[in-house]
């Protein structure tokens, strides 16, 4: 099959923010689409057009300063190009140069196309719904007010920003710690075992913190019913080497490294 693409041209004006992980997961998103069918939409059609405005209301919710060129189709289109240089079963070279998140992003996902529909279209529900709570927690995120506490993960810092939400329901967690202390009679790390009574005693009574386990693709952004299950009571530690890097760590997987 002769697989073709529209041509190109560099876009004018200042230059705009490196493009972040949830924009490029949506541009993989739609060059997977597309690439299956053998045609990438060109640069006037009205799917880039479509991908332009949607990157754009993804810029208002992380409050990013644009000027008249952010994400236009032209400039939408030519990060497309990247991913036809990174894809070997594409005839043509594409468009060389591209970021290193790109290009991981590429090795980590290429081959996985409904993973990355389903987290792209987790990321369009997210901005969709996005209220000022989640606003503020990208800000953070963006600002990296939270780096020592999370590493975006791969699906973007807006599924992020609703995971770490959940994380920090204070309602929720303390109804979560109740239930585990009243069933066990204490309250230990669910990782490394550690408990905070029974070495700092009643200064650390209670004490442990909320991981929310499910997928970040998963996450409702509507609201849901939080479950225990969907939980994981962790000592600060272990919580935050799970948050370390990216892409997280389960528990099972964190457990499984320790060192005694």
């Amino acid at each position: 099959m002769n697989k073709k693409a529209g041509t190109f041209e560099a876009p004018r004006g200042g230059r705009n923010l490196a493009w972040s992980q949830d924009e490029n997961l949506l541009a993989l998103d739609f060059y997977l689409r597309h690439a299956r069918t053998g045609h990438i939409p060109g640069k006037t059609s009205p799917e880039i057009a479509a991908l332009s405005d949607t990157l754009n209301k993804l810029a208002e919710l992380h409050n990013i300063p644009r000027n008249e060129n952010f994400r236009n189709p032209n400039g939408v289109f030519m990060n497309i190009m990247h991913f036809v240089h990174h894809d070997p079963n594409w005839e043509g070279q594409g468009l060389s140069g591209g970021s290193a998140a790109r290009q991981a992003l590429w090795d980590n996902f290429a081959d996985k196309p409904q993973q990355v529909a389903e987290i792209a279209n987790a990321i369009l529900a997210h901005i969709a719904h996005a209220d000022a709570h989640d606003a503020l927690l990208l800000e953070g995120l963006d600002n990296q007010k939270d780096s020592a506490d999370f590493a975006t993960a791969f699906e973007g810092r807006v599924l992020t920003a609703s995971h770490v939400r959940r994380e920090r329901d204070p309602r929720f967690v303390a109804d979560l710690k109740d239930a585990y202390y009243d069933a066990h009679g204490f309250l230990d790390c669910g990782v490394c075992t550690f408990d905070f009574e029974r070495i700092y005693g009643p200064h650390g009574h209670r004490y442990m913190e909320a991981h929310h386990i499910k997928p970040l693709s998963t996450l409702d952004p509507t609201g849901e019913t939080l479950a225990h299950d969907d939980f994981a009571l962790l000592c600060a530690n272990c919580h935050r080497m799970i948050h370390r890097k990216s892409p997280w760590l389960t528990p099972s997987q964190l457990q499984a490294m320790i060192r005694i």
